[in-house]
This record gives C-alpha cells, structure tokens and sequence, in this order.
C-alpha cells in the first residue's frame, strides 16, 4: 500500500522497518492515508481484494489468470463506487524516483542505468486510442524529418504538432538557437546524484556464479532441488517404476546403495511386513523424505552432530512434527471431513478457510471406511502416524549420513539471525 507499505525489516535494522499486517482491514486503519492498493495475489483470489475499503482509491492487480467474468463485476464494483483499477495483469508501474510497481523497467541494473531513480523533466504518456500527436525536437540530428517522410507515405495519418529547436537563420536576420532559458537561470536542469548502492538479491548472485556462499550443511542421501526428490542420486519416479520396496528405499538412505533383492525382500518381511503391505508401500516410500532442509531433518542433523546417539537423533527429529511440519496431513482430513458434513461447495471452502487465515492442507478421500470409522481415524490421529511412520526411516538415513561425514558440532550463522528489538 502506498504511504504505508508493510516491509520485512533488513538483517541489519536500517531505515525504519513496518510491521506487517495480519489483514487489509487491519492495515488500510493502521495507514489511513494510503490510498493505492497494491494486489500481488494469485488468480482468483486477488479479486475485490481492497476494493470494499473506503481510504482505497486505485487499485493495482499484478495477477495473470484472473476469470473474465470476475474481471467484468471488478469493472462494475469500481465504477459504482468510484475506484481505479489498474489490471488484472498489469506490468505495473514506475515514477521517476519515486516508486516501482510490479515488473515496469526491469530489474535494479537497468533502473539505475537508464537514471530512473532520479526524477526527469519529461514525462511520457502512452494511450491506444490517441487521436492527435505532438512532437518536441531536441538539437540536433535529423530524426524529424523521417516523421515528416512517414506522413508523407501515409504511414502516420494522425493530426501532427512539431515543435523542432534549432537555428532558423532563413527566417531571422540574425543567427537564433532556442534554448537559452538554461543558459539564462529560468530552468535548472536537475542535479545529477549518485544512486545508493542496492544489494543484490543473494539467491539471484548464486545463480549468477558473482558470489560463492558457504556450505553449512552437507547430505549426500537426499536431493529436492528438482522436481522430485532423489533418494541417493535415483529419482523417486525411477523408485517407483521399478518396483522397488520399501527395503530398496532403506538401502538407498541408509547405506547409500541398492542392495541385492534378497537382501531388501528380508528387510520388509522380517521388519515391517504387516505394515508396509497394510498400508502400502507407495504411501510409506513418498513420505520417507523430502529433502535435508526440513525441520524434522534439520534438528535430526544438528542432534547427531552434537554427539548425540540414533535414538535420540531420531527423537529429536519427530518431536518437531505436528501442526507444521507434517500435521498436514491430519489437519486435512479434519478440514475436509467438516467441509463436507457441512455441505459446503469447494467455492465456499476455500473463502472459508481464507477468512480464517488458514492455508487449505491437501489429501484425498477413500471410500474404504464407514463415517463412525472416519471420525475415529481423524480423532485419534492414524494419518499422521503414516507420516511419522515413513519419515523416521529418513531421518535414522540422516543421522547416519552426518555421522558417517564425521560432521562437526552445528552452529547457526549469524547472518542469517535478524538482531532487532
């Protein structure tokens, strides 16, 4: 918003950081003088998002994707109730020194290299319908004469107004250039100043090879930087496709390698046999990792690197699973079960939770259990237990992997710690 836009504070506290809002209600009373509205949203939920707010004048959409027919009630909303609406899918836009909205101009390097980031003295206005044009020849060149051949060839059929600065020494007696006024004192051209020297995104300074950032924690059984994850350098739909098991997923994390079939067959049948084909080893196999970055990973890591036993490593790991990190799963189906016996259609749904400020968790329905059995399964808490069954077979896989680099003691860069009040 602007003239009180939310912002995360630097890593070093300078300037003066706003808290964030936990709404836009809650924002447009705490900044009563901003009366631009900003929506980065996605798709449809940006739709008369800020609109009902009355100190909301212009309101700008970034979003891509918005339905033609909310477009066309957003039309109507506005003009009833006298708002601008800039969007949907708008490049955004930029004001000299001033503000930067969306992706208009670029990234920061071609900002600075075209002087965007001081104010100007010529504004520039583009609107499709234009019925007549007027033109301000600079000294210099000849680029006025091929609007003047454009006309000619038809090319430009609009009304022409051109003023062109130079020497006009066939019209005057005496040799006369314009644009005395800055060498007279009646315009000062605009101080030329040194732009402050913005710091480049650290993400976008790795891709770019500018930067080499130091390497905190190392894995070598577990990768999610693509579009699956890899359990020892093999895809997770190569896993699958080849009929590997559970005991194949165990070798693969705990050993780094794929064990002989007997080998793998004995550890699902004498280990977890009953359970795996209850419940299916698919389920059991997708859930034993996603990556050594989670939480869950991240503690079961940090534990083992402190000198810490298996047992304890593992503990540690699972202790942070709950309504964050891998509650999910649970939470969905309490979610899900509610919107149901409510009758609520998934429009309905989905604004419900969104008014509540809850993010809408993912699963999907089984036919396979009666409604008292459902309720009991989401009461007690079974589906999380997959969850905690499949993921201690990665986080045992990482204990053994810090343990195995010889891994010293973890200590948290302090870069990475905002130090505020």
């Amino acid at each position: 918003m602007r003239g009180g836009a939310p912002t995360v504070p630097s890593r070093q506290c300078s300037g003066h950081p706003t808290t964030l809002k936990e709404s836009i209600e809650t924002a447009c009373a705490a900044h009563p003088t901003a009366d631009v509205f900003i929506n980065f949203a996605s798709y449809r939920s940006c739709f008369l998002h800020g609109c009902s707010e009355t100190t909301i004048k212009v309101i700008a959409i970034i979003a891509e994707g918005v339905p033609e027919s909310d477009t066309k009630q957003l039309i109507a909303y506005a003009r009833v109730n006298n708002k601008v609406v800039v969007g949907p899918a708008t490049v955004g836009g930029i004001q000299a020194g001033a503000f930067k909205i969306g992706d208009t101009a670029g990234t920061i390097d071609n900002i600075i290299q075209c002087k965007l980031y001081r104010s100007g003295s010529v504004g520039f206005v583009s609107k499709s319908p234009c019925q007549n044009m007027v033109v301000l020849g600079e000294l210099g060149g000849w680029d006025e004469y091929s609007l003047v051949e454009a006309l000619k060839q038809g090319k430009v059929n609009k009304l022409v107004v051109a003023w062109v600065s130079g020497t006009c020494a066939r019209l005057f007696k005496l040799e006369v250039q314009f644009g005395r006024a800055v060498k007279e004192g009646k315009i000062t051209p605009v101080k030329e100043f040194k732009p402050p020297q913005i710091p480049e995104d650290l993400d976008i300074a790795i891709e770019s090879r500018k930067v080499r950032a130091p390497i905190h924690v190392i894995s070598t059984i577990s990768d999610d930087r693509d579009e699956e994850p890899c359990y020892a350098g093999i895809p997770m739909s190569s896993i699958v496709e080849q009929g590997f098991g559970v005991g194949d997923v165990i070798s693969l994390l705990w050993f780094k390698r794929s064990l002989p079939r007997y080998c793998t067959h004995f550890i699902e049948a004498d280990f977890v046999s009953q359970i795996i084909y209850g419940i299916g080893q698919i389920c059991i196999m997708l859930c034993v990792d996603h990556g050594p970055c989670v939480s869950g990973a991240h503690n079961t890591k940090v534990t083992a690197r402190a000198g810490k036993d298996l047992v304890s490593s593992l503990v540690s790991g699972l202790l942070t699973i709950g309504p964050r990190f891998g509650g999910a799963i649970d939470d969905a189906a309490r979610y899900f079960k509610d919107a149901y016996d409510r009758g609520l259609s998934p429009y309905e749904f989905v604004e419900s939770m969104k008014k509540k400020g809850i993010r809408v968790p993912g699963i999907r329905n089984s036919g396979m259990f009666s409604k008292p059995e459902i309720d009991e399964i989401v009461e007690i808490g079974y589906l999380n237990g997959l969850f905690m069954l499949a993921r201690s077979i990665g986080l045992i896989g990482y204990t053994f992997d810090q343990k195995r680099l010889k891994q010293s003691l973890y200590r948290h860069p302090w870069e990475y710690v905002l130090y505020t009040k």
